[in-house]
């Protein structure tokens, strides 16, 4: 170990009768064959939090045997670096991080061995371009290329062995890559890898479903689990075994009936259960559904979601003299924090009430978890479900374990269209609904976005500054979409839709792509131009022409219709579609009910409003 790691100046080796061995987490030291750390991030499964330095190799031996002792060393040497002094502009390295470097660090050793090498003094540039052309040839599980992002993985470790070979007992001396950094080694391929938020027309019915197990099943599922807990409680207090205890459980659920009963691969569930396994799954479902009400209306990564108490419920008063109030949650921010144990952080969900989801999911993970608290000390929400006590300890699950729950419930409940669920996912899609506002369809969930995307910017916000960059990235990316689309189109309605289409000719078709680009970024960066979606058109906001005066209050089809800022594009069409065929529909239901002539004047009115708008936004200009 060089001088630069250790706390004070290094003695000369034959002076040195103390081996360099520091605690690098509360549990491991230097020297350990296995590095264990702390579960500070509940998303990270338990078993993982580890690097294992007796690396198994092609030929049968380990990385640990003394013929590979330079290796391991500077392996350890870079890992314990980039945890306690990374360079200037570098953050110390946290577990999940340091984890990552191990892997691809464990990649090119495997290499170097294959090849012949034990220590790196030994590799030149061109072995290192042989490790390279082998990674570049490397698949992914689906067979196409390893995207940009896990690439850059492995070349950072390579090098970082030759940037910091003077703090190493070993480093690469040549520049590994002939002098390219990073992004020109990689400048020809695509950024991948990116987390995607969840495609609307999924999301917005996906959501509403979890809300209504939360809301409708999730109260009866929690009281069929209290009573078969207390019917194994009393069971166990009488002395009966474990078989005897399920027994008595199992049959008080079999006097439980639902009166809603939900609906599960297609088909409605029982009314009556016949054993603690099918309550075991839809307490599963119910705890799941809450878990994707919380991460899609407030933002919440998967580490602070699990970390959650079962107290972590705040409200504070408006300042506004409405009376109402602003629910938080409250967590623990552990991406960005300078501590390992994160920093107290609160996200805002909504004013609160009874109406209230986040409030509902929240207290209805408390029912379903409430016997595992039983336990002294423990507080966490998100806990694993249990209906007695079993050889594993009480916990939060996984990431994975999460992923897994999340794809069960949609192919139970199902979906749209296929899709991949991650936990990840809901930070990016509410981050989409609240830029996107009631266009996204969820009329249900208007009032909530409205309150949050206020209280985002405001005092309320904390510390969450990535959450309030992606809202601000989903916002940006909505209006360069909106702006090209109208500039861009040969057919809209309403009154600036009409205006737009007189004029925007150059900028039409394949012909006018790269002039509308150009505009569309002019617009963007020398302007303040406000374009606010609706599921029913756009306000390319004016203040001085806009009928509703700047008052939320005020919008509204009603007032949009007629407004100089007004605008609908063929992407609007099923809106009117539907309030055309809704129309349609109402006339025949009033035919017969008396004194229905002023309600079918206003009924005719909007059909033909919506008729009107249909064959604008589909007629072909030129």
């Amino acid at each position: 170990m060089t001088g630069a790691l250790l706390p004070t100046a290094h003695a000369p080796a034959e002076a040195d009768t103390t081996e360099f061995n520091p605690w690098v987490t509360t549990s491991s030291r230097f020297l350990d064959p296995v590095w264990t750390f702390e579960r500070w991030n509940r998303g990270r499964t338990a078993g993982l939090l580890r690097i294992d330095w007796r690396l198994r190799l092609a030929d049968g031996s380990v990385l640990t045997d003394s013929r590979y002792a330079a290796l391991l060393r500077v392996g350890r040497e870079l890992l314990y670096l980039l945890m306690t002094t990374p360079p200037t502009g570098r953050r110390r390295h946290r577990p999940g991080s340091a984890i990552s470097v191990a892997q691809h660090l464990f990649a090119f050793f495997r290499w170097l061995i294959a090849h012949g090498y034990t220590r790196l003094a030994e590799v030149d540039t061109e072995a290192i371009s042989g490790y390279r052309a082998w990674i570049f040839a490397r698949r992914a599980r689906n067979g196409r290329p390893l995207a940009a992002n896990t690439l850059a993985g492995y070349f950072v470790v390579v090098l970082d062995l030759h940037r910091f070979r003077t703090r190493l007992s070993d480093g690469l001396s040549d520049h590994p890559f002939d002098g390219m950094e990073l992004e020109e080694l990689l400048g020809s391929l695509a950024p991948t890898g990116e987390i995607p938020h969840v495609p609307m027309d999924i999301a917005v019915p996906f959501l509403l479903v979890a809300v209504r197990w939360v809301r409708e099943h999730g109260p009866e599922i929690a009281a069929a689990l209290e009573r078969a807990e207390d019917a194994y409680a009393q069971a166990a207090a009488q002395g009966r075994r474990v078989a005897a205890c399920e027994i008595a459980a199992a049959r008080v659920l079999q006097e439980f009936r639902f009166e809603h009963s939900p609906l599960i691969d297609g088909q409605r569930s029982p009314e009556v259960l016949t054993g603690l396994l099918p309550l075991r799954r839809l307490v599963r479902f119910a705890i799941t559904a809450s878990f994707i009400v919380v991460a899609a209306l407030t933002g919440m990564r998967l580490s602070e979601l699990l970390g959650l108490a079962e107290d972590c419920l705040e409200r504070l008063p408006l300042e506004d003299g409405s009376g109402d109030s602003l629910l938080y949650v409250r967590g623990i921010l552990l991406k960005t924090a300078a501590s390992l144990q994160g920093e107290p952080v609160r996200w805002v969900a909504g004013i609160d009430g009874p109406d209230n989801h986040v409030r509902a999911a929240i207290e209805l993970v408390r029912r379903l978890t409430a016997g595992l608290r039983d336990h002294p000390g423990e507080q966490r929400l998100f806990l694993n479900i249990l209906l007695r006590e079993g050889k594993r300890p009480i916990d939060t699950p996984g990431g994975h374990t999460i992923n897994w729950r999340l794809n069960t419930f949609a192919l139970a409940v199902g979906v749209a269209r296929p899709w991949k669920f991650s936990c990840h996912q809901f930070r990016k899609t509410f981050a989409r609904f609240v830029a996107l506002g009631d266009k996204t369809g969820l009329l249900a969930l208007k009032q909530h976005f409205k309150h949050v995307s206020v209280a985002m910017t405001d005092r309320y916000v904390g510390r969450d500054l990535e959450l309030l960059d992606l809202v601000e990235t989903e916002k940006q990316h909505g209006l360069r979409q909106a702006l090209d689309e109208l500039l861009g189109a040969d057919c809209l309605a309403g009154k600036l839709g009409e205006q737009i289409v007189a004029r925007n000719h150059r900028f039409r078709g394949r012909a006018g792509e790269q002039v509308r680009t150009d505009y569309v970024r002019m617009v963007l960066e020398e302007t303040d131009l406000v374009i606010l979606p609706h599921e029913y058109g756009y306000c390319v906001y004016r203040a001085e022409v806009a009928r509703c005066g700047g008052v939320w209050a005020r919008v509204g089809l009603s007032t949009c219709i007629s407004c100089t800022n007004f605008a609908v594009a063929p992407a609007h069409a099923p809106f009117w579609e539907r309030r055309r065929d809704d129309g349609s529909r109402l006339l025949v239901d009033l035919e017969t009910l008396p004194g229905r002539d002023a309600a079918v004047v206003a009924i005719r009115v909007m059909i033909a409003e919506a008729d009107n708008v249909l064959e604008r936004i589909r007629a072909q200009r030129t």
